[in-house]
């Protein structure tokens, strides 16, 4: 009788998932009623919990959410990651030195256009350097006057040809890395 007031009690003021375990820990009372035995009901089954998992078959699981990140699941995603930067490197820096390569040459062809100017507007034999074309405004302050490498030009003058030299990549002159405008004649 005792046991069916405790029962109305309880499953009145419990939600479901704790009327399906109060019914769960009754009958394991009840089958060791019927073995001979007296059914030990403990109080701490009987409280409801705050978050009663659904499947109370086996000891509480926390969810995936709850139980955080495990260290192998971390090495995993940090060996992709490196994987991923990898395969990127491998595919972006040829093309980084081929874009230094070209932004060179094509400022070398601008600096040597300017310095044929200033040679035909000042009729000396002088050769003009980027310093002395900025200040008579014959390139703009904007304009590049140093390689890709930081390297400043070198303007070469000839009697009827301008020549402008970078060091290149390795930043020595005289290598087969120099970029030259234009570009020096091959024997044939």
């Amino acid at each position: 009788m005792k046991l069916k007031k405790m029962r109305r009690a309880l499953t009145h003021r419990a939600g479901t998932s704790f009327r399906v375990r109060l019914r769960r820990t009754l009958r394991r009372g009840e089958l060791a009623r019927s073995k001979g035995g007296r059914a030990p009901l403990a109080a701490s089954r009987l409280t409801p919990r705050k978050s009663a998992p659904a499947d109370f078959s086996s000891a509480p699981r926390r969810s995936a959410l709850a139980r955080g990140v495990t260290l192998i699941e971390v090495m995993i995603v940090v060996v992709i990651l490196g994987l991923i930067a990898g395969g990127v490197a491998i595919a972006v820096l040829p093309k980084l030195k081929k874009a230094q390569v070209d932004t060179t040459t094509t400022s070398a062809r601008e600096l040597r256009r300017a310095a044929e100017t200033w040679r035909a507007a000042h009729a000396s034999d002088q050769c003009p350097t980027a310093q002395m074309m900025l200040q008579d405004k014959t390139i703009d302050s904007a304009s590049k006057i140093t390689d890709a490498w930081d390297n400043p030009f070198k303007i070469t003058c000839e009697e009827d040809e301008t020549i402008v030299t970078s060091a290149g990549p390795d930043k020595k002159e005289g290598t087969a890395d120099d970029i030259r405008v234009p570009e020096a004649q091959k024997p044939q």
